[in-house]
């Protein structure tokens, strides 16, 4: 199966034209679930995609403190970067930044299960060396009134194995 491929269960009803699914099992990447779901008529509908494999994917906010001096925590900053970069890159992360005034920092993710998150965490060089504590949050990102439609497309790419190491790059959390 292609990476970001599994099989899903619609769980919504979708009617457009007549058409009306609901409860399907199909084998398709979560885009085409998507697809599948909304089709052309571009229907917002409430609907949840179940991967059966791996549950539903969720999303989190992480809250990190730091617990140790700013400067001790600086100078590992170019391997959290990095870690942070391939999270980007495998699809986890949609926005990261340093709390004002620099404590910690703000994560938005998303994982099939808060776990898995907390397993990814454990790589986190800043969490690996005793630098940061992470809180982990859960939430459904609702769709009403109106969510910002470049959270759709983020939430519409499947997950990916992160490549390689980055280098910091534009997202890095700083």
């Amino acid at each position: 199966m292609p990476l970001g491929e599994s099989t899903f269960s619609i769980v919504a009803v979708v009617t457009c034209k007549g058409l009306r699914a609901e409860r399907k099992s199909l084998k398709m990447s979560e885009h085409e679930a998507r697809v599948f779901c909304f089709g052309p008529c571009g229907l917002e509908a409430t609907w949840r995609l179940r991967n059966t494999i791996g549950g539903t994917m969720r999303m989190f906010v992480l809250l990190s403190r730091y617990q140790k001096p700013l400067d001790e925590v600086n100078r590992s900053l170019p391997q959290h970067s990095q870690w942070v970069q391939r999270q980007y890159e495998s699809g986890r992360f949609l926005v990261s930044g340093r709390r004002e005034p620099p404590i910690g920092g703000i994560i938005v993710a998303r994982a099939s299960s808060e776990q898995e998150l907390r397993e990814v965490l454990t790589t986190d060089p800043f969490q690996q060396k005793g630098l940061a504590e992470y809180e982990v949050f859960a939430f459904d990102a609702t769709d009403f009134p109106k969510r910002s439609s470049a959270f759709d497309t983020f939430a519409s790419k499947p997950l990916g194995e992160p490549h390689g190491v980055g280098d910091g790059g534009p997202h890095a959390h700083k």
